[in-house]
């Protein structure tokens, strides 16, 4: 009676695996006798000798051999011959890279059902390799193979919740996904959220120089010009400018690796720690362009747009950045953004940051952001504060101030006063002053969190030593109110003259009505007048509106109803409610 087809598989493979052992030669031959005169009797068999000559188990290595084995059992849609015709034209092995080939054999194994295909077929997606790039496709891909088992898909799932790649940025998953394969390429990732303090807002410098340094080892050439970095800057290592300097140099010469000759270049523009040399520079950096660095285009194209040494050179920046973007450097796109304003050419401006914030640029999300977080369309307020809040996530101290302001106001988003303050702290940590008053300013007024004039003075008072403006004169108000504190008019007129020292309008127009009043200072028109004219200057209508009343009334100056007009129309342009009632009475 005659084996079924069943019975042959299950005898073919046996000897497959024999074939690994060390075997008589006889044994061989009869091993390989049984499998090849079923070669064609089912695909699994077919698919099999395909493996043979791909593994060069049995019979010599031969690609091509392997590869039209692999074809003729992938017509008859075997999924994993499907999936090896795929891998072999997608990584070019025994034939050339064809990705448009690879993507069509991948697609089809993994609608099959063989999930090893999704790891190929996810990097496809994702670098639009064979087809329109995708990535939420790679990321579920990618979600896909790691279900399988694939190990190599973690680095993937990583990088995409490091950069967003179909699902939102979230820096904690993403370092939870490298560290579950150490490879050269997730290594370097861990030396970089340590690095710049993504994990939880603070670096940790010793991670990231052991990360980058293991990454190096296995030959991440990025990682081994960050280990330079660390010894310029002295991050988990013992600071050495000379041992930095190397590195970069090292990466030029030896591994003529385009990074080094960016850091190179701009070590020597704009290192502190290195002695500035321009034409070494731009030396560095322009044969990293030829070599195709985006980056080093990024750095020539700021040269020239700065004019560092120089007037700006809007044409040479302009010449740089296109090539920068032709390079895949968002930010250059968005420095192109930046030249179209100059240029007046507002639609290609807006088409230029719209590509930049696609392709990531943190710089493009900022300035969107900035310019539409007030706009009468919702969804541009909307997307404003998902933008804020998606350059949050890298810990920027502006982001999370703007993202707290959006919380506090409603802006973009629903208005919580508690997640407004959480925000707020964080910027705190990250040394943003400002949020100092924002912290103050909930403690003393939001009944959501609760009005607490003692936690709002501190915050004030903690704004202050570190020199932001608002919280000084609000720690000024409370002194002058007794808010928080005992009352002490001598402490806010002491706060009150060194915020109007620092800029502020309303601590001018305070003390000049002081002066005016007479209550808590002696009256004195002189002074009074000197802290309403230092108020014009940052043009507060206050102090415009006084202004225009001493020339009206002839205080501490000559009568003159002319100029008087002039401050009390300036002073109803900024929103003075009692100067249009004096334009009328002079009028």
């Amino acid at each position: 009676m005659p084996d079924t087809i069943l019975e042959i598989i299950d005898t073919c493979k046996k000897n497959y695996e024999s074939l690994k052992t060390k075997l008589y030669p006889d044994e061989k031959e009869r091993a390989l006798k049984i499998i090849f005169s079923h070669a064609y009797d089912d695909v699994v068999i077919t698919d099999l000798i395909g493996t043979m000559y791909y593994e060069g188990t049995g019979v010599e290595k031969n690609f091509n051999k392997a590869l039209n084995y692999y074809k003729i059992a992938a017509k008859k849609n075997y999924p994993l011959a499907l999936y090896h015709v795929g891998d072999m034209y997608f990584k070019g092995i025994g034939c050339k890279k064809n990705y448009d080939e690879s993507y069509k054999y991948l697609f089809k194994a993994t609608n099959l059902g063989y999930k090893e295909a999704s790891l190929d077929l996810g990097i496809s997606y994702l670098y639009g390799y064979g087809t329109i790039p995708s990535y939420n496709r790679a990321f579920k891909n990618f979600t896909i193979s790691a279900e399988a088992g694939i190990k190599d898909s973690y680095f993937y799932i990583g990088l995409c919740y490091y950069m967003g790649y179909g699902v939102y940025v979230d820096y904690i998953e993403a370092n939870k996904w490298f560290m579950k394969d150490e490879n050269k390429d997730s290594l370097y990732y861990m030396g970089l959220l340590n690095l710049y303090g993504y994990i939880d807002g603070k670096p940790n410098y010793d991670n990231a120089y052991k990360y980058l340094s293991e990454a190096s080892g296995l030959g991440n050439k990025d990682a081994f010009v960050l280990v330079g970095d660390c010894y310029l800057n002295g991050y988990g290592v013992t600071k050495d400018i000379d041992r930095a300097l190397e590195i970069y140099r090292e990466g030029c010469m030896e591994l003529k690796h385009h990074f080094s000759y960016a850091r190179l270049g701009y070590a020597y523009l704009y290192s502190t720690e290195i002695e500035k040399d321009v034409p070494k520079a731009l030396k560095y950096l322009n044969k990293g362009v030829l070599m195709g660095s985006g980056e080093c285009a990024l750095y020539l194209g700021k040269y020239y747009f700065q004019g560092i040494d120089s007037k700006p050179k809007y044409k040479i920046a302009k010449k740089y950045f296109e090539k920068g973007s032709k390079l895949k450097n968002q930010d250059c796109l968005y420095y192109l953004s930046l030249i179209d304003e100059k240029e007046k050419d507002i639609q290609q401006a807006m088409i230029h940051l719209d590509e930049a914030m696609n392709n990531g640029s943190i710089l493009a999300k900022m300035k969107y952001a900035d310019l539409f977080i007030s706009d009468s369309k919702i969804s541009r307020r909307n997307r404003s504060f998902k933008y804020y809040k998606d350059v949050s996530k890298t810990y920027d101290k502006n982001a999370l101030l703007q993202v707290a302001i959006c919380y506090m106001r409603g802006k973009g988003v629903r208005k919580d006063s508690k997640k407004a303050l959480h925000y707020f702290k964080l910027a705190i940590k990250q040394g943003e002053a400002k949020a100092y008053y924002y912290c103050g300013y909930l403690y003393e007024s939001s009944k959501v969190i609760g009005i607490n004039l003692d936690k709002a003075f501190e915050y004030y008072n903690e704004g202050m030593n570190h020199d932001d403006l608002l919280s000084t004169i609000k720690l000024a108000d409370f002194y002058y109110y007794g808010k928080g504190c005992p009352k002490d008019n001598a402490k806010a007129i002491e706060l009150y003259i060194k915020a109007s020292k620092n800029g502020s309008g309303d601590a001018s127009y305070k003390l000049g009505m002081f002066y005016n009043d007479g209550k808590i200072l002696d009256k004195d028109y002189n002074a009074a007048y000197n802290y309403f004219l230092e108020g014009d200057k940052h043009e507060n209508a206050g102090c415009r509106f006084m202004i225009g009343y001493y020339y009206y009334k002839g205080y501490a100056i000559r009568k003159d109803n002319a100029k008087a007009m002039k401050y009390f129309r300036l002073a109803a342009n900024g929103g003075n409610p009692d100067a249009k009632m004096f334009l009328d009475m002079l009028n």
